[in-house]
């Protein structure tokens, strides 16, 4: 498996640039030698990496009663302007 240097991770995040060819470019000389294999490996690690993202997302969701008295939390709340 590929190991990706962790400043390259960082900053294809930090900055939202195309992922794929920026990790592509990245591994330039194991490309040359692979390059379908390299392509692979990165669409595979992305879709592990987006379905990690919505799994978080979905345990951090409220849920419809706990959505519902936040809502009437905010309404009848006296702290506000």
């Amino acid at each position: 498996m590929l190991a990706w240097p962790p400043s390259c991770l960082a900053f294809a995040f930090r900055f939202d640039l195309p992922f794929l060819p920026f990790l592509l470019r990245s591994l330039a000389a194991q490309a040359v030698l692979d390059p379908t294999a390299i392509e692979m490996e990165t669409r595979r690690q992305m879709a592990e990496r987006q379905q990690a993202h919505e799994d978080r997302n979905l345990a951090r969701a409220l849920t419809p009663a706990e959505r519902r008295d936040k809502k009437l939390r905010k309404m009848f709340d006296d702290t506000g302007a």
